[in-house]
């Protein structure tokens, strides 16, 4: 790839779509089913947007368009493969300093078989081993009967220094207002990114080699969450997060453990993605199968997050008492919270904890 590719992709406004597509994905899951609940969990839009990634260098015509719209605006094709195979080497090379696994894989139907072409450019892009020939006719032989797609993450941060365990104690989640529950809380006090305004604050904690950050983005009203992601777009969250500056301050948050597992089929059509997954998608570049259309069956994706007490220096128990600090963030109702780098561009994970 060469240079002036690479610096037009990083100027290109691919990170604000890309912080834009986190949001939408965020607002797409997160209402229960058949209830006006909240729900608490995790996704990653960096494995998503990767494993969509490889799957557009294969699309042509419409499906290719529609892909590239969500993932990377109006940015060439080039550009935008090599975004995402920057993004895949981020996570790549947090795995040295963090428990962190990650997986992408795309899964085609045995008998289509797939283009050399459309192998030489996954690697290429992405390395060796994410496309796969399968036999779809055993148990998910009903539901899955052309190609899949699929992604999965763990990841667990530690801090620079211990939350300590004498500091843990349950405290009142408001979870609605009608219901609460106690659950256990992590507290320190320390140097944090943080802004606040009438609607919102926001918190950035550095895990220990500072290369990334827990943001929360906390609502001021406790059950304003939903209206907040309403009007937030991806230029708004980098913008915010720049705007942070360097406060002491006394944390309270939640020790918690997500795990999910998305179908996002629909989520992805309601944002726009919808050739890729009837008859008239077009991945001609991926199998010259004639017999019939090759399409998407589904996506799916798995992604655990936990944080604890854990850290790699230990701290005074002593230091985790509350005095009369100006600045107090205390994440005691429903928040949204972001895995990313210092600016918020690269988002490794997102989500959303409502108390269980």
């Amino acid at each position: 790839m060469n240079s002036s590719v690479s610096s037009l992709a990083f100027h290109s406004g691919i990170s604000g779509v890309q912080a834009d597509f986190a949001l939408k994905i965020l607002r797409a899951l997160m209402w229960r089913k058949d209830s006006a609940n909240l729900l608490s969990f995790v996704i990653s839009p960096s494995c998503l947007s990767i494993v969509l990634s490889m799957v557009h260098g294969g699309a042509l015509g419409e499906t290719e368009q529609e892909i590239r719209k969500l993932l990377g605006d109006d940015v060439i094709a080039a550009q935008f493969h090599f975004y995402a195979h920057q993004l895949l080497q981020k996570l790549i090379d947090h795995k040295q300093n963090y428990a962190l696994e990650l997986a992408n894989k795309i899964f085609v139907k045995k008998e289509f078989g797939v283009q050399n072409e459309f192998r030489l450019f996954v690697d290429t892009h992405f390395g060796q081993n994410h496309v796969e020939l399968v036999d779809f006719s055993g148990h998910h032989g009903k539901n899955i009967n052309n190609m899949l797609l699929v992604s999965a993450i763990s990841f667990k941060g530690k801090w620079p220094f211990d939350f300590y365990s004498t500091c843990i104690h349950p405290m009142r989640f408001h979870i609605s207002e009608t219901l609460q529950k106690d659950i256990g809380m992590l507290h320190s006090i320390g140097t944090f990114k943080y802004l606040d305004n009438f609607d919102f604050q926001l918190l950035g904690i550095p895990f220990f080699d500072a290369e990334l950050f827990l943001f929360i983005l906390l609502p001021r009203q406790q059950f304003n969450l939903a209206n907040l992601l309403a009007k937030l777009t991806g230029q708004m969250l980098l913008k915010i997060v720049a705007q942070c500056t360097e406060k002491e301050i006394y944390v309270n948050i939640p020790k918690f453990k997500l795990e999910s597992e998305h179908y996002l089929k629909e989520a992805l059509k309601s944002l726009g993605i919808v050739h890729a997954f009837g008859g008239r998608a077009q991945f001609g570049k991926i199998t010259k199968h004639t017999l019939s259309n090759i399409s998407i069956s589904q996506i799916v994706q798995k992604a655990i997050f936990e944080i604890d007490e854990e850290g790699k220096e230990h701290v005074n128990a002593s230091n985790c008492r509350s005095t009369n600090f100006v600045f107090k963030f205390i994440a005691d109702h429903p928040f949204a919270f972001f895995v990313a780098n210092g600016t918020c561009e690269n988002i490794m994970m997102a989500g959303i904890f409502v108390g269980y």
